[in-house]
């Protein structure tokens, strides 16, 4: 196979073949790929009479069907959208094991992982989804990336920002149901957001030319980031205005190369923003050449006007902007889309007629806005890529509000106001206290965007009390809290939509890794079933991890090595994910270091297992510090197996330091850092950002832990 059809073969002897293909249309070289497998296929046809294919293993090919159907469904609904028909006469999709990323997107021959395209009947909602998603994210890279190309690797995000917003837009259209627009926010936007709270973070455009630059730019940056702007701008367009925007981009650039100015020119000829005052090219220069993103601090006065200032928001607020790697050329301004809605309106659904265009330092919304006794929440349903900040007054409101009745704030901005307030802790910017009273209004709250928000707070918190007498009490916190919840959403609950299932799967991970009896407890149970069945009794990939990794966690040697075994054995790939992780568990460091040692050194792991495991491992209390010490004695293997200048080693040095929180864990990473100088590529700026997120950690505890524990104490 290769990206245009097979036109014919010929045998020139008994052992050679020669295939020929049709022509492709004109593209990128990246884009090339061939195929030569003995790989079974099942094939449909799109609406446009495309043949739309794909390729697995023999032992596979009933795992095919949801890749097939709903591929061939998202492919039409891109073409509708963008009113550009899909240019090849064909589409395969094929499956490849070894394969180190998650998927590429080769025109007319896209690759995966097993378990990103392969889906077992009744495997599991969420397991669905996610297929659903990583499909629809390759099959939008068909016209951004492959029909308009971005014009060098310094603008990835004209390719990974369109895809990351496609994937949720084009698996929302075939499931309606999983309100795939909300589903952004905790998985991208506030990830996008947490990454890119560093001094050393590059901006969307970053101009490169090495290799090592080149593959740093293929990060959350260029997913996340790109695709929670494009959710911005497709907020401040409007809907319709913004889809026109990208069929003229797409019609005017087709076959060929472009720049973000190409995008803001088309976006431009079809919107009119602030009264024609403002370009889209003027707004979204401020956004993509510099860093980080904005902080808007928002207060009222006695007469109820808003006043609003702006700067840089980072995780490490202590720095000057002397410490900036990337530092622009007329400070840390932007231009944002400014929305905000009050007790007395309570208008969550603020349109693009709403916007307030914020673009300087300070600004004083004239108008009196809001009484003084009200409570004020800016950035409605998170559309803008900016935290905002309050007085102590109006968090305290928001908090009086969120107990007496929380349904009132749109479960969006319940989700903003919990990562914001736990951020602004973390930097320094608010007080403890605040965010520990938001903990108690939010326990209940099951709703997806804030429940996601408080476990992620939750699992932050757990991180930076390492080695702390105060974990062992806020462990105890998160169980009661998460234990109410567990009830209604256990191990052995059968949820019947996406949203229960995804609840589900949030409250049992957290339930069992704090150690709630009933979770830990249930999940032992099935485990051990699984295991006398010889691996014959299935449980839902949507849980299985959360099984695994108690059941490996409360266990021994055994149940790790039959962890291994049917590791090796499965052909099934959601499961073979789960085990990985799963085995990262075990609270023994000698079963850890074992396992450690078999990442770098079993045939039977590719490289990107091999770094799934290492990172789930440095993901556990016991095992963060045994993986600092395994890269330390183990570099030049590790460098060799995965390669100087590769994505998997640039992951797995990047959030290698959640938990370190002493002078000494800095002056190691900086000891690294200096014993393999020049020899680092492209992991060199993790580990900047490793000493950027310890020295944070360390104050965070120095300034924290005592107003934690004393709120804990007083719980009790």
């Amino acid at each position: 196979m290769s990206n245009a059809r097979k036109m014919g073969e010929q045998r020139i002897d008994g052992n050679r073949i020669i295939d020929y293909f049709e022509p492709t249309p004109k593209m990128s070289t990246y884009l090339v790929a061939m195929v030569v497998s003995k790989f079974e296929h099942v094939s449909t046809e799109t609406r446009s009479g495309s043949q739309f294919n794909v390729w697995v293993k023999p032992v596979d090919i009933n795992k095919t069907e949801l890749a097939l159907y709903d591929g061939a469904a998202i492919q039409t609904f891109f073409e509708d959208y963008l009113e550009l028909e899909y240019p090849l006469p064909k589409q395969d999709m094929v499956e490849v094991p070894q394969f180190t990323f998650g998927a590429m997107e080769n025109w007319g021959l896209i690759i995966y992982r097993p378990y990103l395209l392969t889906y077992e009947p009744n495997g599991g909602m969420w397991w669905k989804k996610n297929v659903v998603e990583v499909v629809a994210h390759e099959l939008a890279h068909q016209w951004f990336g492959n029909i308009v190309t971005l014009h060098w690797w310094s603008d990835i995000w004209l390719n990974e920002g369109f895809a990351n917003f496609f994937q949720y837009l084009g698996s929302g259209f075939r499931y309606p149901e999983w309100n795939q627009r909300e589903e952004i926010i905790s998985n991208s936007i506030h990830t996008a957001k947490s990454s890119d709270s560093f001094t050393s973070t590059v901006p969307m455009h970053n101009p490169v030319a090495t290799r090592s630059e080149i593959i740093h730019m293929f990060g959350s940056t260029s997913y996340n980031k790109g695709g929670a702007i494009l959710r911005m701008i497709e907020h401040f367009m409007g809907r319709e205005n913004f889809r026109q925007g990208l069929v003229r981009y797409l019609k005017k650039n087709k076959y060929g190369n472009t720049r973000p100015d190409d995008l803001w020119y088309a976006m431009g000829s079809v919107s009119d923003i602030n009264g024609n005052k403002t370009t889209i090219k003027s707004i979204m220069d401020t956004w993509i050449y510099q860093s980080n993103f904005p902080l808007v601090n928002v207060w009222q006065d006695n007469n109820g006007r808003l006043h609003l200032s702006q700067k840089r928001y980072i995780s490490s607020s202590y720095r000057s902007d002397d410490d900036d790697a990337y530092p622009p050329p007329n400070g840390y301004i932007w231009k944002i889309p400014f929305t905000y809605t009050t007790s007395s309106e309570k208008n969550f659904n603020k349109t693009s007629s709403d916007i307030i265009w914020f673009d300087q330092e300070e600004m004083v919304i004239d108008t009196p806005s809001t009484k003084k006794d009200e409570w004020v929440i800016a950035n409605i349903q998170e559309y803008g890529f900016y935290r905002v900040n309050y007085t102590r007054d109006n968090w305290m409101k928001l908090v009086e509000q969120l107990k007496r009745d929380r349904d009132v704030i749109h479960p969006i901005n319940r989700g903003s106001l919990i990562d914001d307030s736990r951020s602004f802790s973390y930097s320094g910017q608010l007080d403890q206290d605040i965010i520990n009273m938001i903990y108690d209004a939010a326990q209940s709250d099951s709703n997806i965007a804030p429940l996601s928000a408080t476990v992620s707070a939750y699992r932050e918190t757990n991180n930076l009390l390492s080695d702390t007498k105060t974990k062992k009490k806020f462990k105890s916190f998160v169980k009661e809290t998460i234990g109410k919840q567990y009830q209604e959403n256990s191990l052995v609950s059968s949820p019947k939509t996406m949203e229960a299932a995804e609840r589900r799967k949030i409250i049992v991970e957290a339930a069992c890794d704090f150690g709630v009896e009933a979770c830990t407890q249930e999940a032992v149970i099935l485990y051990r079933n699984w295991m006398n069945s010889g691996g014959s009794q299935t449980i839902s990939p949507d849980i299985q991890k959360a099984v695994i990794c108690s059941a490996i966690s409360e266990g021994g040697q055994v149940e790790w090595n039959f962890a291994f075994e049917r590791y090796r054995q499965t052909s099934a790939p959601a499961e073979r994910m789960n085990l990985l992780e799963g085995m990262a568990c075990s609270k023994s460091a000698s079963v850890l270091h074992r396992y450690l040692e078999l990442s770098i050194t079993s045939d039977d792991m590719a490289v990107v297992d091999s770094v799934k495991a290492i990172d789930a491992v440095s993901k556990n209390e016991v095992g963060s510090r045994l993986v600092w010490k395994f890269l330390n004695d183990n570099w030049d293997t590790i460098k060799q197996r995965f390669g100087k200048d590769g994505l998997p080693l640039e992951k797995l040095l990047a959030e290698l330091s959640t938990s370190f929180h002493t002078s000494e864990d800095i002056r190691e990473i900086e000891a690294f850092n200096m014993a393999h100088k020049g020899d680092l590529g492209s992991a060199e700026l993790p580990l900047k950002q490793d000493i950027e997120r310890t020295e944070t950690n360390m104050k965070w505890l120095q300034n924290n832990e005592k107003t934690v524990e004393k709120w804990l104490d007083k719980r009790r």
